[in-house]
């Protein structure tokens, strides 16, 4: 469900890391996406990042006919930053999409949705629950990754 980082190395706190994501590389792209097409944060780039950032394929979304790319960078981050156990990770945001959106209704299977329809369904949503940014942006991947028209699971 969530991003996945091919790990490489570890030296020290830091470990090497290979991110394959989805951007629309036509102009400068400091964020990118998991899937093609849509629009699930996979990471987040400084300038010196998209720099580094190796184009592999592309295509063109026949919904929208913008043209998104595929590019693999490898990177160190801080081993703090990484999740032993993605199943625990995936487990946490529906636990946490069931008690924080059912508390005023019923929720509605994540794949009731597509993924980009999330983004909005959440925005409407925000100011009704006690989320900080992190946990919202975990709901949020959440959801779009089980979303109709992507490959996680569908309730």
């Amino acid at each position: 469900m969530f991003q996945k980082f091919a790990i490489g190395g570890r030296k020290w706190m830091l470990a090497t890391v290979g991110v394959v994501a989805w951007g629309g590389f036509n102009t400068v792209m400091e964020a990118t996406s998991s899937l093609e097409g849509k629009r699930i944060p996979a990471a987040a780039l400084g300038a010196e990042a998209v720099d580094k950032v190796m184009r592999v394929s592309s295509m063109t979304d026949p919904d929208t006919d913008q043209v998104w790319s595929e590019g693999n960078l490898n990177a160190w981050i801080k081993n703090a930053n990484l999740v032993a156990d993605p199943a625990a990770l995936a487990a946490y945001g529906a636990e946490m999409y069931n008690a924080e959106c059912g508390l005023c209704r019923a929720v509605p299977p994540t794949g009731n949705y597509l993924a980009n329809q999330w983004i909005g369904n959440l925005n409407a949503m925000k100011r009704f629950i006690g989320l900080d940014d992190e946990q919202y942006r975990l709901l949020q991947r959440y959801v779009q990754m089980n979303a109709k028209d992507t490959r996680g699971p569908h309730e």
